[in-house]
């Protein structure tokens, strides 16, 4: 008569964990899915809840990098090594893991300083730009966060819109302000911005976004010094810029604007 299986491994099923059989610490698996290192379960078992979804929310990221976000939940928890019922502890529906992970791909990677650095006047623009981007880069413009945002963009998601409201609000409108500043004058506290205003800076950050497009998600050959690709972007744009800028064509049309009401007043 066979002996039925008990003790951890039996457990370890009834909690929704795969028993592995002599995992080692460390295994690659080069699946269609990307490598993946798996944690032995006693490792897996000792993580507090809170870290253990943290965990699940950095390998759904990488997952859905990989797959996008049309990749299923069971396929996320066969790349974990844990079972479908374990995950939906931590995250109820595949929206919820979702939301988790833009949290994640958006949130977390924001800078504060980033809108502070690039309002500082005792440094030269170029500086704090070359700054900035520099930053941003290296932090947010990485292979899977640019693959999560463009399956994100195809599947019409809210949440890259609110990323680029976000990005013209703390970063695009104070460069135009600042590049004003220098090159020419500073703009009244409540001029706002035109959208053609705020284009100039796209023009700047559709650059350097797409230099990281070609190299993270394209894979074509690039100019391996990304910073220098940088300081060359920031460059042609500060000098595109400069005759734009320095006309004060914009400045002129806000006064304009807003000495009518007084005229017709007058009137």
């Amino acid at each position: 008569m066979k002996k039925s299986r008990s003790g951890t491994a039996g457990n370890k099923r009834q909690n929704g964990e795969k028993a592995l059989t002599s995992p080692p610490r460390s295994r690659r698996d080069t699946s269609a899915t990307g490598p993946h290192t798996y944690r032995s379960n006693t490792e897996r078992q000792r993580l507090s809840p809170q870290v253990r979804r943290r965990v699940l929310i950095e390998e759904a990221f990488a997952y859905f990098a990989e797959v996008g976000l049309s990749g299923s939940t069971r396929g996320l928890a066969k790349r974990v090594g844990i079972t479908q019922p374990l995950l939906y502890r931590y995250f109820p529906t595949k929206e919820s893991l979702i939301e988790a992970v833009y949290d994640l791909v958006y949130v977390n990677r924001w800078r504060p300083e980033w809108t502070q650095i690039l309002t500082d006047r005792t440094i030269k623009l170029q500086d704090r730009l070359n700054f900035f981007y520099k930053s941003y880069t290296d932090i947010v413009l990485t292979r899977e966060w640019l693959r999560i945002y463009l399956f994100a963009g195809l599947n019409g998601a809210e949440l890259n819109k609110w990323c680029i409201g976000l990005l013209e609000d703390r970063i695009f409108k104070p460069i135009y302000r600042e590049l004003y500043a220098e090159l020419h004058a500073p703009l009244p506290p409540e001029y706002q911005l035109s959208a053609e205003e705020v284009e100039l800076i796209w023009n700047l950050h559709s650059a350097i976004f797409y230099y990281a497009v070609r190299k993270h998600v394209f894979q074509v050959p690039v100019f391996e010094n990304q910073h220098a690709t940088i300081e060359q972007a920031v460059d042609l744009f500060i000098s595109g810029a400069r005759p734009l800028v320095a006309t004060g064509k914009q400045l002129n049309a806000f006064r304009q604007a807003a000495s009518m009401p007084r005229k017709q007043a007058r009137r």
